[in-house]
């Protein structure tokens, strides 16, 4: 699987990668057919509680999902996004028994 790691105001470090590789397999698992995977983290310049913002997208054959939450923290933006995504392709992969 290939993975693009990207950031905008928030230095990734190998810490926060090795977190990162450690959660998309929590994808593979789910689903085994994954292509790739992008995610994007920057941070939010406001006032609100949510300081984090992450965006993820998986790429599948024939299709794609994305995926946007927030968190206060940037271990809790990569958490939701990532129960998100596993959620998409939990359902794509229930569609897919059904078909069949």
């Amino acid at each position: 699987m290939k993975l693009n790691f990207k950031s905008q105001d928030v230095k990734i470090d190998l810490s926060l990668e090795g977190m990162l590789r450690k959660k998309v397999t929590r994808l593979e698992k789910v689903f085994d057919r994954i292509a790739g995977l992008d995610v994007f983290l920057k941070k939010i310049d406001t006032s609100r509680k949510e300081k984090y913002e992450m965006e993820g997208r998986v790429f599948i054959p024939n299709t794609s999902f994305f995926c946007r939450e927030k968190g206060d923290s940037v271990e809790d933006a990569i958490n939701n996004v990532i129960e998100n995504l596993t959620r998409q392709l939990r359902w794509k992969k229930e569609e897919r028994v059904e078909i069949w």
